[in-house]
């Protein structure tokens, strides 16, 4: 059992998921981050976009799913 939440590891500095990281680490591109996060491709292209408090809990409640499995 991990000690702190699999979100957590994905925060930057600005207490955001960086999307970057994220994609790495699951071996997929934006785009299909995109995809499996339910958002549109063109939102994890846009810095702007992708830090919306909308996207940020997509990509939460994605990896709180994935750390769940």
């Amino acid at each position: 059992m991990q000690n702190e939440p699999l979100v957590l590891s994905y925060m930057d500095r600005a207490g955001k998921i960086a999307v970057d990281q994220v994609a790495d680490s699951f071996g997929m591109s934006k785009g299909q981050l995109a995809q499996t996060a339910g958002l549109a491709r063109e939102t994890l292209y846009r810095l702007e976009r992708s830090r919306t408090a909308k996207t940020q809990g997509r990509l939460r409640e994605m990896l709180e799913i994935i750390s769940r499995v």
